[in-house]
């Protein structure tokens, strides 16, 4: 986890875990991930490039311990972050749909 402060105020935060290690079973080959769970900029501090520090920091730490890619979820109705993570190069992988019952 890795806290952004400005002024001794915190504006942001970024965690990321690994998701697994690097598996080979049978013909079955999985390559070591790393996993963004949260990615939060304080309202008054977005558009400002916080964001992008951060993100940026934890997928070199991420490709710095061995990872080959890094995964991340979004909320379907979040279009600002999913704009966001789009314009970094991150792309759709999976797609979870709900319902309420």
């Amino acid at each position: 986890m890795l806290l952004y402060k400005e002024n001794s105020k915190i504006v942001g935060l970024v965690v990321g875990i690994i998701n697994n290690d690097d598996m080979y079973e049978y013909d079955f080959k999985a390559l070591k991930r790393g996993r963004i769970t949260e990615l939060i900029i304080s309202k008054n501090y977005r558009k400002k490039g916080y964001g992008k520090i951060l993100l940026n920091y934890i997928e070199k730490y991420l490709k710095d311990i061995g990872c080959k890619d890094v995964l991340i979820g979004v909320f379907g109705y979040n279009e600002s972050a999913i704009k966001f993570y789009e314009n970094n190069k991150y792309n759709t992988r999976l797609l979870d749909m709900t319902k309420k019952l």
